[in-house]
């Protein structure tokens, strides 16, 4: 199948296998990131041989919020948008306290401090390498790192 395909979903899809759910990785057809379709035009589920491209979207979700019209945020507060290579491995609480230590951690002056801020993040979610080989990343509390890319 080539080109664009659409489909409208009904609730009776809206079970497994269509959609499932195992922790925080939600998959579409048990195969994809829900959140991960932009470029799988071509994929296919592993079991099924079932095209994955009727079921994507491309058009993303969006919200529009003015921070500056919030009340409960400080200067304390911070936002961290990253993909899920980054999530996968971190809780929201890690990230947190990773940035916060980066940047109290540099002058406000320095004109880098967020960009190295964003760097702490992808390295503690990549982890080291671990074992004989090698090949095995695994992060700083013994869990496995992200195997997945990491934007931040």
């Amino acid at each position: 199948m080539d080109g664009w395909a659409a489909k409208t979903v009904k609730e009776s899809d809206l079970k497994p296998p269509l959609i499932s759910d195992c922790s925080r990785k939600r998959r579409l057809l048990n195969t994809i990131g829900v959140s991960r379709g932009f470029g799988d035009h071509h994929l296919f589920t592993v079991d099924d041989h079932l095209p994955i491209k009727p079921f994507l979207s491309s058009v993303p979700e969006v919200r529009v919020f003015d921070l500056r019209q919030l009340d409960v945020l400080s200067d304390k507060d911070i936002l961290i948008i990253a993909s899920d290579g980054l999530w996968d491995v971190l809780s929201n609480e890690d990230a947190g306290l990773i940035v916060r230590s980066s940047l109290s951690a540099t002058e406000q002056s320095e004109q880098s401090r967020y960009s190295m801020a964003a760097q702490e993040l992808a390295i503690a979610a990549r982890g080291y390498p671990s074992g004989s080989n090698g090949h095995r990343w695994t992060m700083n509390s013994g869990g496995g790192a992200s195997t997945d890319d990491i934007t931040v």
